[in-house]
């Protein structure tokens, strides 16, 4: 009975440091193509928080080629035209005002709670040009934030991007109290990329550590019949 009580409690603690999905862009669709300007959008769905902010700006375009965005069917997807530059940004915990060519954004509460997780985990299928990130995290009434460049030269293949909640900007977060969430990406002009899934997750050792125990748990109850 011991080992019974143990082994649950291996499985629950594990549970409580299972991997927390953002975003696996399945529901909430959404597309757009812009030549100029900016557009502000919200979509609801299965996303953390019930709702996703999308946000998109054309930088440069000094051929006229067209920015095209798409959310959906498990992508989120910027695609550029030679030569353009795009900001584009995705949001969780927000609530929209106004929207297409001009709105705002204003902050909700997720009260998501992280504080089992050590590093947000971005999912790529592809990522052709260089790719500036910037990953945003709102705790306390405080916008705390960390950028990085994404390396190109991985056009249709697939790639992990782990940002470590110890990364550079994130000190002082409170990860058991998080309100906002929010990605930004500057391609290299003409760069495309698509994005599968976005989640928090716990450290792999931790992870490894606690399957270990209940597989020895579970193989030393079985020693004993």
């Amino acid at each position: 009975m011991r080992q019974i009580i143990l082994a649950l409690g291996v499985v629950v603690a594990a549970s409580s440091q299972a991997a927390i999905l953002i975003d696996d862009f399945t529901s909430g669709s959404y597309s757009k193509v812009l030549t100029s300007g900016a557009d502000y959008a919200l979509q609801n769905g299965t996303m953390l928080g019930g709702d996703r902010g999308t946000f998109l700006q054309v930088l440069s375009n000094p051929l006229g080629v067209s920015l095209n965005f798409s959310v959906g069917s498990g992508f989120y997807i910027a695609d550029a035209g030679s030569r353009l530059a795009y900001t584009v940004g995705v949001g969780y915990g927000y609530s929209l005002t106004g929207g297409g060519t001009s709105g705002s954004f204003l902050t909700d509460d997720l009260n998501a709670n992280f504080g089992g997780q050590d590093r947000f985990r971005l999912w790529f299928e592809s990522n052709d040009l260089n790719l500036g990130l910037e990953i945003g995290v709102r705790s306390g009434g405080t916008f705390y934030t960390h950028t990085r460049t994404i390396a190109g030269g991985f056009p249709n293949t697939p790639f992990v991007e782990d940002v470590m909640f110890t990364s550079a900007g994130f000190g002082g977060v409170n990860w058991a109290d998080v309100d906002q969430v929010y990605l930004q990406f500057t391609n290299t002009p003409s760069g495309d990329f698509a994005l599968t899934r976005f989640e928090a997750v716990p450290e792999p050792a931790s992870m490894m550590a606690l399957g270990a125990g209940l597989a020895a748990l579970v193989a030393r109850r079985r020693k004993k019949k």
